[in-house]
């Protein structure tokens, strides 16, 4: 083992994870990539309004200024970016609560 350089791990130092655990981290994961393909699916624009808006947390004037877009078409494009993800989410078979 040694010429060969292999190192071993004590088992305690393995990263356990339970059942449980599992579970949740595999549905969290599958929820990231829905709403990603979701968000993926929204114009481009759109799209970087509602990134900027609830993932950036940058307020509706910030964004205009930042767009070049007026703070009701910021307004418009996130109602209309709200109703296409939650067709789309429907669609796909995920209940969406308002």
């Amino acid at each position: 083992m040694r010429k060969r350089q292999i190192q071993t791990v004590a088992a305690e130092d393995y990263l356990t994870v339970s059942d449980e655990s599992a579970q949740r981290l595999l549905e969290q994961a599958e929820r990231t990539a829905v709403v990603k393909a979701a968000l993926d699916g929204l114009e481009a624009q759109t799209r970087e309004v509602f990134l900027r808006y609830y993932y950036y947390n940058q307020p509706i004037r910030e964004i205009a200024l930042g767009t070049c877009l007026s703070e009701t078409a910021v307004k418009s494009r996130l109602l209309r970016g709200r109703k296409k993800l939650k067709e789309q989410l429907t669609e796909g078979g995920y209940l969406c609560e308002d």
